[in-house]
């Protein structure tokens, strides 16, 4: 299958927005994932030890965790598929509020002691918040796409930049209010930014005519066809995969940092953000380099061999024989920059992927449905590999001990490569057999 060209402008969505209104629209998609993200990996970095205090294991953390994108999984896709229909505006304000509230309410678990109920608002927030999270950054990251049909890459690298200062700084700032305050004030000061900058932003976004829009008729992808589309479905798979490793170690990432090599919940922290910084650096890169579709599998390769590789040090992998703390510390921020590095070569070209790939399933259909679609399975890719690999990394933790998780996910990660290169091989094979039958009838 050959990638559909994005300078090809048939069936592009009309924008008639001013220069001002899209530099507005950017800037606020950009702000708004930035709030987004700062409170995203605090849990991470917060609250396994809070967890540890009320009698939860690494299971049930990652449990805690794993619902949080288990509620996202289904509202990306439902949101793809509905947005059309209803004034995005509106969507925006709504799940602004959930997400908001759901945040603080987390936060709020710090004064409940019982044990019990801890676990269940634990679960009811982060489920909650799994849906209105991941609906906005679904209608929010369908603009991008549907404003600049012609400079999907250059936009999305905004979005992903800003999305991972978010992750960069989330910690450290959260961090940083822990130190002085405590675990509830980390996610109510937040979410108090996150609410006034938010309602800021969306109530400009009221008052522009061009993403009032929407569609008279109710139409929408069938994802009978999605889900049946094997080519789709392994891509979606495969950024599951290579996007999620952090994951499957996080729900034992910050007791590993402490309690066994010896170090502090701000080295915890700083870890985590390395991968960001990784991916942000990354990001630039490809958004500086990156010309033409034809070469979006070669960052797809060089970034999952790149993946499977530095995986093996979040441990690090006992099989190295690294017995020094000091050593192992710096072997897991090794490990967390090169992941993030890799990641980055992958996440901000997998809209326009899925978008060609859409194309191609539904080649009738317009080009809003696609728009709408293509970031709802970016999305929906991150939340099935957060959901499962928090809970299943949250097991083997619990049974075999933190330094065989990443052993386990490498094996895993090897495995998927030869599927999904096995059928980037087979895909090439039939369009050169199919070039070549054209060719053969027109001579």
């Amino acid at each position: 299958m050959k990638p559909l060209e994005l300078e090809d402008t048939e069936g592009k969505p009309s924008r008639n927005l001013s220069e001002s209104d899209k530099t507005f629209i950017l800037g606020t998609i950009c702000l708004m994932v930035f709030l987004d993200f700062t409170g995203y990996g605090l849990p991470i970095t917060l609250y396994p030890q809070i967890a540890l205090a009320r009698g939860l294991n690494s299971t049930w953390v990652g449990v805690v965790f794993g619902l949080f994108p288990f509620g996202g999984f289904f509202t990306s896709c439902l949101a793809g598929k509905i947005m059309r229909f209803y004034k995005k505006d509106r969507l925006l304000l709504i799940f602004l509020l959930g997400t908001v509230a759901s945040k603080f309410v987390f936060g709020c678990v710090y004064y409940i002691e019982d044990s019990t109920t801890f676990l269940v608002v634990s679960i009811v927030s982060r489920l909650t918040l799994g849906f209105s999270f991941t609906a906005f950054q679904t209608v929010s990251i369908s603009l991008i796409p549907e404003t600049w049909p012609d400079q999907i890459v250059e936009k999305l690298s905004y979005y992903e930049l800003f999305l991972n200062c978010g992750l960069i700084s989330g910690p450290l700032i959260g961090s940083a209010i822990s130190y002085f305050l405590n675990f509830f004030w980390v996610f109510a000061i937040l979410s108090l930014f996150h609410l006034i900058f938010g309602l800021l932003g969306i109530f400009k976004f009221l008052k522009i005519e061009g993403i009032k829009q929407f569609m008279d008729e109710k139409k929408s992808l069938a994802m009978s066809k999605i889900i049946g589309d094997s080519t789709l479905m392994i891509q979606f798979f495969f950024q599951s995969m290579f996007l999620g490793s952090v994951m499957f170690i996080s729900s034992g990432f910050e007791n590993h940092i402490i309690d066994t090599l010896g170090s502090t919940q701000a080295m915890a922290a700083g870890i985590y953000t390395l991968n960001m910084i990784g991916f942000c650096i990354s990001l630039l890169i490809v958004n500086k380099i990156y010309k033409t579709n034809e070469n979006r599998k070669g960052w797809f390769l060089l970034g999952s061999i790149m993946v499977i590789i530095f995986n093996n040090l979040f441990g690090p992998d006992p099989f190295l024989g690294i017995t020094n703390q000091n050593t192992a510390l710096i072997c897991v921020a090794i490990a967390f920059f090169m992941v993030g590095v890799s990641q980055g070569m992958i996440a901000v070209l997998l809209v326009p992927e899925y978008k060609d790939i859409l194309r191609v399933i539904f080649p009738d259909e317009p080009e809003e449905l696609l728009v709408d679609m293509a970031p709802a399975l970016y999305l929906s890719a991150y939340s099935l590999a957060e959901f499962a690999n928090s809970i299943i990394g949250g097991i083997v933790i619990d049974d075999l001990g933190f330094v065989w998780t990443s052993v386990v996910y490498s094996l895993a990660l090897c495995v998927y490569f030869v599927i999904y290169w096995g059928k980037q091989l087979l895909l090439k094979k039939s369009y050169n057999k199919m070039v070549e039958e054209r060719e053969i009838t027109e001579n």
